[in-house]
């Protein structure tokens, strides 16, 4: 349910079109990161397939 907030969140403020317009022309970048408290791994959004990959 975390990581799922965490997409909808990224989702979320890509519906504000000045977000979208500076994302879309390359001068704003978001990011999604989750981090695992039991394990200490930090995770993070793919840009392209929408799925959470640890961060090396």
């Amino acid at each position: 349910i975390e990581r799922a907030a965490v997409r909808t969140s990224v989702d979320n403020l890509m519906t504000f079109p000045f977000v979208r317009e500076r994302v879309e022309a390359g001068t704003l970048e978001l990011h999604g990161w989750w981090f695992d408290l039991d394990s200490g791994d930090l995770w993070a959004i793919n840009s392209q397939t929408k799925m959470f990959e640890p961060v090396d």
